[in-house]
């Protein structure tokens, strides 16, 4: 008797008695349930071994730099290589037989009234089925590894956007002897806002940088020279305070997360004649993740 349409589920659909995930072990250990559908596909591999690779275990900040140094517990592009591999896609015709369960996300979505494309779906044979369900898999696979491209490449865009404007915040805002503009406003506002800003922990450490100072905890440096200088260069020193704190929040992906106070800083630095990268507009809501162009 041909296998229900109905019941094509691939593993990620099923859960096994005890909730857990179904694995390939158990898959080849009770054959009669599944079928399969054998294609081909891009796979990242060890150069060396072979051995298929996760993307997430791969530095991509090291592409094209042999020299580069891959950050802890990830490794080096060069290691690794795209390979055209033979694929297994399993989809189960009677999970009731293999002891298997529906997922709750399956089970609510076997619940609900087909849609008009399923009608029509249900009219292909198995082998149809099944072809169409590798055909989504593909497309699925395809578009979580075009998306995870552009995180990759956003964060370096990111990166570059991080020494273009603290170069802008070292020469055109913090070596001022006047504050600029609308300035005493931001300060007062973001401090009354986010009054624990200037205790972040890498605050410190951005604002040696910013300021050319020798230690990463520089607060009796500022004092120093906030003591000797003018009034208006005390209210720089104090606009590099907050400018610094919110700079450190700004990390890599900071046009995800979008930390505390991130849209407003660079609002201020937009006010101040500083030119946003598209990546930053981001955070400003200028453009979507998706509007950013990677190539």
């Amino acid at each position: 008797m041909a296998p229900e349409l109905a019941d094509a589920l691939t593993p990620a659909d099923l859960l096994t008695a005890d909730g857990g995930e179904v694995t390939q072990e158990l898959i080849d250990a009770a054959p009669q349930f599944w079928s399969v559908v054998l294609g081909y596909a891009d796979v990242l591999c060890d150069i060396a071994t072979g051995k298929p690779v996760d993307e997430d275990d791969v530095d991509w900040d090291t592409a094209e730099d042999d020299e580069a140094v891959a950050a802890q517990g990830l490794r080096h592009t060069n290691t690794v290589e795209w390979r055209e591999a033979r694929t297994a896609e399993y989809f189960c015709h009677d999970h009731d037989g293999a002891g298997l369960s529906l997922t709750p996300v399956m089970e609510a979505a076997r619940s609900s009234a087909p849609e008009a494309g399923e009608a029509a779906e249900s009219t292909l044979t198995d082998e149809e089925r099944a072809a169409e369900y590798a055909r989504r898999s593909r497309e699925r696979e395809a578009a979580e590894k075009q998306e995870r491209r552009r995180v990759r490449e956003l964060n370096k865009q990111a990166e570059a956007a991080t020494t273009v404007r603290r170069e802008f915040l070292r020469t055109s805002l913090l070596a001022r002897k006047t504050p600029p503009g609308a300035a005493a406003a931001y300060v007062a506002a973001t401090i009354a806002q986010d009054p624990h800003l200037l205790t972040e922990h890498k605050a410190g450490e951005v604002l040696a940088e910013l300021m050319g100072l020798p230690s990463v905890y520089p607060g009796k440096d500022i004092a120093a020279m906030a003591a000797k200088g003018t009034e208006a260069r005390a209210q720089v020193l104090t606009l590099a305070l907050v400018l610094a704190a919110q700079e450190s929040r700004m990390v890599k992906d900071a046009w995800r997360s979008k930390p505390r106070g991130a849209d407003r800083y660079l609002s201020f630095l937009m006010g101040q004649g500083y030119t946003l990268a598209a990546v930053e507009e981001i955070i400003t809501g200028q453009l979507t993740f998706d509007e950013v162009a990677i190539d």
